[in-house]
C-alpha cells in the first residue's frame, strides 16, 4: 500500500469552458494527496521511494461547479502557465471557426443531397428515354421484318 499525505492548501480553481468568464484561476480551499510508493513495494529490495503520484481536490465540494455557467470546475496546485503569442492569431480564434465549421459542414452535407437528387432526377429521365427508344427500336424491327417478309412472298400476277 503506498503512504498517504493529504495536507491543506489553497488551490486555483477554474471552469472547463475556456469561454466563461469562471476560466480564470480563483483561489479556493483544496487538498493535495501525495502518495508514495516504495521500492519494497514495487518488489524491489532498495530503500526509499521509487514514485509517488499526486491529486488535487476540492475541500467542499459546492467550489466543483462553476458559478457563471454551472459546468464542473477544476482545481490544480499551480498558476496555468501562459505562452507567448508566437503565432500572432487570437487564441480563442478556435471558437470562432467551431461555429462556422458546422454551418460549412450542413451547406456541404445541403449541396451533396442536392447534387444525389439532382443526379437521381437525371438517371430516372434517361431511363424513360432509354425505354422510350427500346420501343421506338421494337416498332421499327416489326416494320422491318413485315417489310423483309413481303419481299419474300411471291409476287402474284395480276393475269391470273
Amino acid at each position: 500500500m503506498p503512504t498517504v499525505t493529504e495536507t491543506a492548501i489553497t488551490g486555483l480553481a477554474f471552469c472547463i469552458d475556456a469561454r466563461c468568464p469562471g476560466y480564470n484561476q480563483q483561489p479556493v480551499q483544496a487538498v493535495k494527496r501525495l502518495l508514495e510508493f516504495s521500492f519494497v513495494e514495487q518488489g524491489g529490495d532498495l530503500p526509499g521511494i521509487e514514485h509517488s503520484t499526486s491529486q488535487v481536490f476540492f475541500a467542499d465540494e459546492a467550489d466543483a461547479v462553476c458559478q457563471h455557467c454551472g459546468k464542473p470546475r477544476l482545481v490544480e496546485d499551480h498558476e496555468r502557465p501562459e505562452y507567448a503569442n508566437a503565432s500572432g492569431r487570437d487564441p480563442m480564434e478556435i471558437f470562432h471557426y467551431q461555429g462556422q465549421a458546422a454551418n460549412t459542414l450542413r451547406e456541404l452535407q445541403l449541396a451533396h443531397e442536392n447534387e444525389r437528387l439532382r443526379h437521381e432526377a437525371e438517371v430516372s429521365e434517361l431511363r424513360g428515354q432509354l425505354a422510350a427508344q427500346g420501343a421506338l427500336m421494337e416498332r421499327m424491327a416489326s416494320q422491318l421484318d413485315d417489310l423483309t417478309a413481303a419481299r419474300r412472298r411471291p409476287a402474284r400476277k395480276e393475269n391470273e
